[in-house]
């Protein structure tokens, strides 16, 4: 049984005893330290007035990054099935064509579909909102 101070730092006050024994711990009573990060980061912090402006700004590029994304992936499904058709049969690129076109749109068109989604979100404002109300109003009040 080895005597030791617990805490380095203070020397010359002695200590509880420290028992060192050659048996291991089961695994299950030790428990990593994994911190938790609360809420989502840092808040975005915009000047008076341009907070709206933006907001939108921001939907908008990532509706577009979205799309953009979504035609990169219906291009490269086109080719892999181009050269999937090319090695299965002579001039299968040529002949399959349209069905392999038919997969690309449609692999493109299924990835870029929650970009309308975004765009609306972009557009669907406290301003917007008054701005459609107002110009309604005019509408039925002019018959």
């Amino acid at each position: 049984m080895d005597t030791q101070n617990t805490d380095p730092g203070q020397k010359g006050q002695s200590s509880q005893p420290v028992q060192h024994s050659a048996v291991a711990k089961p695994l299950a009573q030790y428990t990593p330290s994994i911190e938790k990060r609360t809420g989502r980061g840092k808040k975005r912090r915009y000047s008076k007035g341009l907070k709206g402006t933006q907001t939108f700004e921001r939907r908008i590029s990532k509706s577009a990054h979205r799309v953009t994304k979504a035609v990169e992936k219906g291009v490269r499904e086109y080719l892999d099935e181009r050269n999937r058709s090319s090695e299965r049969r002579k001039d299968g690129a040529l002949i399959e064509s349209y069905v392999n076109v038919a997969r690309g749109v449609s692999e493109g068109i299924a990835d870029a579909s929650p970009a309308i989604t975004d765009v609306a979100k972009a557009i669907n404002s406290k301003r917007t909102r008054k701005v459609m109300r107002n110009v309604i109003n005019a509408l039925t009040m002019s018959r």
